[in-house]
C-alpha cells in the first residue's frame, strides 16, 4: 500500500480517550476522597496544580504516583474512547495517514495496543515520545490534533498547524495564528475533512479561532 501523503498526528489521552475521567478516580481514590475534583476543576494541564470545590489539591509528587497507577493494564483498559472519535476517525483514514502519539509511560504500550484494538479505533501507526516532544520527536505531518495547549503551540511553532480540542484546561489560553480550538469529534472530522491540503501535504491556509 503506497503511503498517504497527508500525515496527521493525533493526541491519544482526552483526545481520543476519555482519559480525565480515570485520572480523577485515581486521585480521588488515591487520597481517600479528600479531593475530589469534577472535570471543570482541571483548569490547568497539570492536574497537581487544580483545586476541587473545597480547595483539596494534591502534590506533585503525590500526581508522580497516580501516572504510575494509571500506567496499569486494568485502569488504560477501563478508559472510554471519546464520543464519536471511532467513526470520525474511520472516514479520515481515507484522506489521512493516521497517527497516535502519545507521552504515556512506555510500561502502558501493551495495553494500550490492547486498548485501541478493543475499541477498533482506526490508526496507522502509534508511537510513544517524551512529554511535550512531539513536534521534535516525528516530522512530516500536514497537522496535529491535541488538548494540551502548550504541546499545539510547539507543533504551530515548528510549522505544524495545530486543532485543539476544547477542555477547561485549554479554553482561556492565547489564541494564535495556526491554532484553531474545536468542540467536539463532529466539527473536528469536518474540519480536517475540509482542510485544503497542498502538494507536499502542508495546509494552503489557515487562521485561528
Amino acid at each position: 500500500m503506497s503511503q498517504r501523503p497527508n500525515r496527521l498526528c493525533v493526541d491519544l489521552d482526552n483526545v481520543i480517550a476519555d482519559t480525565d475521567r480515570i485520572l480523577r478516580k485515581l486521585i480521588r481514590d488515591s487520597t481517600n476522597g479528600r479531593v475530589d475534583l469534577d472535570y471543570t476543576d482541571i483548569i490547568d494541564f497539570n492536574y497537581y496544580s487544580c483545586k476541587d470545590r473545597n480547595g483539596n489539591f494534591i502534590s506533585e509528587e503525590d500526581w508522580s504516583a497516580v501516572h504510575r497507577t494509571f500506567s496499569e493494564s486494568p485502569n488504560i483498559l477501563s478508559i472510554r474512547p471519546a464520543n464519536g472519535v471511532r467513526e470520525s476517525l474511520n472516514e479520515l483514514s481515507f484522506k489521512y495517514e493516521i497517527h497516535i502519539v502519545t507521552t504515556r509511560m512506555p510500561k502502558a504500550w501493551i495495553s494500550t495496543v490492547e486498548w485501541l484494538t478493543n475499541n477498533a479505533i482506526p490508526h496507522h501507526a502509534l508511537h510513544f515520545v517524551g512529554h511535550r516532544r512531539k513536534h521534535e520527536s516525528l516530522r512530516g505531518f500536514c497537522l496535529a490534533v491535541e488538548d494540551d495547549y502548550d504541546q499545539a503551540v510547539n507543533f504551530v511553532d515548528a510549522g505544524t498547524p495545530c486543532y485543539l480540542l476544547r477542555h477547561p484546561w485549554n479554553n482561556r489560553k492565547q489564541p494564535i495564528n495556526g491554532l484553531q480550538w474545536v468542540e467536539d469529534w463532529n466539527e473536528l472530522e469536518q474540519r480536517l475533512q475540509e482542510a485544503k491540503i497542498a502538494d507536499g501535504g502542508s495546509p494552503k491556509s489557515y487562521g485561528t479561532k
